[in-house]
């Protein structure tokens, strides 16, 4: 099996991400590391509502 990041084979443990749920090596396996799809969504959606405030 192989990091969805880095494309490292993971021989010993893999690290499944609790946001994205891909599989992840020991380096990768941090969601601002690997660069987890769902926390930029989430970034994004936090920015526009903050945004919303400050124009209202």
């Amino acid at each position: 099996m192989k990091c969805q990041c880095c494309g490292e084979q993971i021989e010993i443990m893999a690290f499944k991400c609790k946001r994205c749920g891909e599989l992840f090596c020991v380096d990768c396996r941090l969601p601002e590391i690997h660069d987890c799809s769902v926390v930029i969504v989430q970034k994004w959606e936090i920015f526009a509502v903050n945004r919303k405030k400050l124009t209202t």
